[in-house]
């Protein structure tokens, strides 16, 4: 492995919690408003579902998120605006990026610097910052430079970038890091808890999770502990429970500390509309808070749910809706390819998915498969530098020096327990951001999702770009440290 300075692996969890925590995650329940409204793809394009699963509004975009405050993103060629629940386009596609509606403004990128653009399509705060978060609390944190601070709504630095990293306002508090101690800063940018853990998550019912040494507990916000460190990781409350972990099994926790499901899960998300996610033998199911299953472990991934409906993957490729009941509400036309990637910030990706070249050999495992990827050396037909290639290129450098980085730290490239399968763009983002790279590239310059797979037991990565073209002769693939199928004349190291 290409591996980079070392960082031991209690800052490493700080960090990615805190990146998890920043996420304009498109799946939680946050995200969904009472639009009523879903995502979904059909074919190349998006559109969105009602509640019964007959479609609202025609798949006619290339991407699109949640709704949120009445809007949703929507992407329309290189370009991202934003729609109404009727579809109309009310904020024209001007944006590199376009995250959803918080507090009445949204984070917007262009040329390479973030502001924010109000629910009238005027930049409320001019583009900027290195990165931007959502308002919480009337504030929001931004990056100038490589320090961290937040705006109020006006643009205005309520608090002035002095910290290495800053999460969301809730309760009042923020997390902040100082060198290498997180703490908790109060709006008037003074800190209300000294910096002294190596780990610190945003507030949520009134209580933070924080890590001091390999252990975790839960404090107050006058910063004591109510749950003593005793934890291998603790996760944030959501309806008056949280998932912790315990010796690689996870549980759950209330505020007195005591268990109310005992640790027995490989993985568990936080509760959200009485049913969490949790994955036993490799496959995902909903508990409800008796840690009963709701709906039994069966899928290779799934959502939490959002107003009554989650998303899911089955491994057989059926991918959809379903209801509190598990019953489909709506599923993905069979016509769509399982190397679509188009709407893949708004359905689950699975691990059966694979590129053109490995569709029609359905013997091979997904190992197999990884190795034909890392050796496959196919001349590029169609592909001229335009400039494209070379920045394409260059972002797949990116991914893979911070996939390498936390490789190094973590000795596996694996992620969220998958060894061996396609890992879905936010799986890898919330990972490798911003401990790694500040922010992960998500798309090539033909504006199309990067695939990204993992494989041989967490030992070998693989990142593609379809190139300009569907032809498999166009494919860009890097693996483990350097591209194995490059168009020529490019630099393959």
């Amino acid at each position: 492995m290409n591996h980079r300075v070392r960082r031991s692996v209690v800052t490493i969890i700080a960090a990615l919690l805190i990146a998890l925590s920043l996420m304009q995650c498109r799946r939680s329940s946050k995200e969904a408003d009472n639009s009523g409204l879903w995502p979904y793809q059909d074919g190349e394009k998006v559109g969105f579902i009602d509640r019964n699963g007959k479609v609202a509004i025609d798949a006619k975009f290339d991407g699109a998120g949640w709704f949120s405050e009445g809007l949703a993103s929507v992407r329309i060629g290189n370009r991202q605006g934003y729609i109404n629940p009727k579809g109309e386009i009310v904020i024209n596609p001007q944006f590199d990026d376009a995250e959803k509606f918080n507090e009445g403004l949204a984070a917007v990128r262009m040329n390479n610097r973030w502001g924010y653009v109000d629910k009238k399509g005027k930049l409320a705060i001019n583009p900027q910052f290195d990165s931007a978060g959502e308002l919480s609390e009337g504030l929001a944190a931004v990056m100038v430079g490589n320090r961290y601070g937040f705006v109020d709504p006006k643009g205005q630095l309520a608090i002035n970038p002095q910290f290495d990293v800053a999460g969301r306002f809730s309760d009042g508090l923020a997390p902040v890091r100082v060198g290498e101690r997180w703490g908790y800063a109060d709006k008037n940018g003074k800190l209300a808890i000294n910096p002294q853990f190596d780990l610190a998550l945003p507030f949520a019912e009134g209580l933070a999770s924080v890590m001091t040494g390999n252990r975790a507990g839960y404090v107050d916000k006058k910063g004591k502990y109510v749950v003593t460190p005793q934890f291998d990781w603790a996760g944030e409350f959501a309806e008056g429970l949280a998932p912790v972990r315990v010796s690689d099994k996870w549980g759950y926790i209330g505020k007195d500390g005591k268990y109310v499901v005992n640790p027995q899960f490989e993985e568990a998300d936080k509760f959200a509309e009485g049913r969490a996610v949790v994955r036993v033998s490799g496959r995902q199911g909903y508990i409800d808070k008796s840690g009963k299953f709701a709906i039994n472990p069966q899928y290779s991934f799934a959502t939490p749910f959002a107003n009554g409906l989650a998303a899911v993957s089955e491994p057989t490729g059926k991918r959809g809706y379903i209801d509190m009941d598990g019953k489909y509400i709506w599923t993905m036309p069979e016509k769509r390819a399982s190397t679509d990637t188009a709407a893949v910030d708004t359905m689950a990706t699975d691990t059966t998915a694979t590129t053109s070249t490995m569709a029609t050999d359905t013997s091979m495992t997904m190992t197999s498969m990884i190795d034909t990827m890392a050796t496959t050396d196919t001349t590029s037909t169609t592909l001229t530098d335009d400039g494209r290639t070379h920045n394409t290129m260059a972002d797949m450098r990116t991914i893979a020096t911070a996939w390498e980085s936390r490789a190094t730290d973590l000795n596996t490239y694996a992620m969220n327990g998958v060894t061996a399968g396609q890992l879905s763009v936010d799986t890898v983002a919330a990972n490798l951001s911003p401990t790694y790279v500040k922010t992960m590239p998500r798309v090539d310059a033909w504006q199309n999702y990067f695939r990204l797979f993992v494989g041989d037991k967490g030992m070998k990565y693989v990142i593609t770009s379809q190139g300009p073209s569907s032809n498999d002769g166009d494919d860009i693939i890097y693996t483990n440290g350097a591209f194995t199928q490059a168009p020529p004349g490019f630099a393959r190291q």
